[in-house]
């Protein structure tokens, strides 16, 4: 049985067996309340603390506190663009994220505990298949009238006894260039406490993330993230707001037959893995126009544009190949409700909404726009029909015609 499915099945146990006893995950919706935020716009100030076994778990306090205090404003930052059901100024506040978070030593009055490799004993009783388990985030406790959550995320460590057992596993995960990766495995798990289920319309909420994230075969997804959390701004993210007429997160999908010169810093991206796409890169390549001399591309959207750019031998500098304009209005778009609500019939939080333990759509997003335009190279020589899907974080798949044959997944 391979790593994710045995992840999954970890996942699985722990919500029905824990959620029994009162505790709940974040990653479903089996069991009403269980899939609400822990914190709404009533609770005006969150508190958490951070433990870490600094031996086991890859990187040190300091460097831990700096990735949970920016996972936190990664989602206050993101939480501000979702379209609310309510707005600020009506008698029902939906916002999320609207809490002053104070990092304070742990105890019993502490809201939410970030545990970075170490468990109590009473958890790893109630953690089945701990041995397979590299992040969860539970819900020890509900107040069914405040609609107030108190709890613990847990991410295992990179050593020691409570080290993942998986071979599939990338070495160093956390302290491969000071936890890269660890932020966005944060940002993962802390969207459950912010009432986000698995969602694949969602950046990093995907329900196998964190295991796509850290498997060696996952090249091109630790690139993207070591791309944009070491050389970019994280900040420039934007998860739930849509406008083609701006720049939408430059996003890059690399296709390379060496190396790129990005992931040379870190060899933890250098796997073997890359090889297996020379197929798709090939056809992907005469579709863009990229000749033989390419040895590295890329796509990215910016300037309301899809631009492909290549590097070629004897140059170390990204060329223009080609691009198709989407300042056009999009041709389609999904609606979305990324969170939700379940009200209880104890709380007194909403007025005028029923108490029988109803669903309440909290906000909507838009997840993808769909383009429709020809992708014409830089000299002019070729012009393809393309559809591109995109994602306000960046590009989800690109489909084009040629030789009378439909390619998807460029």
């Amino acid at each position: 049985m391979n790593f994710v499915k045995l992840s999954l099945i970890s996942s699985l146990l722990c919500f029905n067996i824990s959620a029994m006893a009162g505790w709940s995950s974040g990653g479903g919706e089996l069991l009403r309340d269980q899939i609400n935020p822990w914190f709404l716009a009533n609770t005006k100030t969150v508190k958490y603390c951070i433990q870490i076994d600094e031996k086991n778990f890859g990187i040190t306090l300091d460097s831990a506190r700096s990735k949970v205090q920016k996972s936190i404003l990664f989602w206050k930052d993101q939480l501000k663009d979702l379209a609310y059901s309510n707005p600020p100024d009506s008698k029902n506040d939906f916002r999320l994220g609207t809490q002053n978070f104070i990092e304070e030593n742990c105890s019993s009055d502490t809201d939410l505990v970030f545990q970075l490799g170490t468990l109590t004993d009473e958890q790893k009783q109630r953690l089945v298949q701990i041995d397979d388990l590299i992040g969860v985030t539970i819900r020890t406790d509900y107040d069914k009238v405040n609609l107030k959550g108190k709890g613990f995320i847990y991410i295992a460590p990179e050593q020691g006894p409570l080290k993942p057992v998986s071979s599939d596993i990338i070495q160093n995960m956390w302290s491969t260039e000071d936890g890269v990766f660890l932020f966005p495995v944060l940002i993962h798990e802390l969207g459950h406490v912010f009432g986000l289920r698995h969602d694949d319309n969602v950046e990093f909420m995907s329900e196998d993330f964190v295991e796509d994230l850290l498997a060696k075969s996952s090249i091109s997804l630790q690139m993207m993230i070591y791309k944009n959390f070491i050389e970019g701004d994280w900040k420039n993210y934007s998860l739930f707001v849509f406008n083609p007429f701006k720049q939408i997160k430059e996003i890059f999908i690399y296709s390379c037959s060496y190396i790129p010169i990005e992931a040379q810093k870190n060899r933890t991206l250098a796997t073997k893995n890359i090889n297996r796409e020379e197929d798709r890169t090939a056809i992907s390549n005469r579709f863009f126009g990229i000749d033989s001399n390419g040895i590295c591309s890329r796509q990215r959207i910016a300037d309301g544009k899809f631009i492909v750019e290549a590097i070629y031998k004897n140059n170390k500098e990204w060329q223009l190949v080609g691009e198709m304009d989407l300042k056009s209005t999009a041709y389609g778009f999904n609606d979305k409700t990324p969170v939700s609500l379940w009200l209880t019939k104890e709380q007194t939080v909403f007025q005028g909404l029923s108490q029988d333990n109803d669903k309440v759509p909290m906000a909507s997003m838009i997840t993808e726009l769909l383009y429709k335009g020809d992708y014409v190279t830089k000299d002019q020589k070729i012009k393809r029909k393309m559809i591109l899907t995109a994602k306000p974080s960046g590009i989800k798949n690109v489909t084009g015609t040629m030789d009378g044959d439909v390619h998807t997944g460029l």
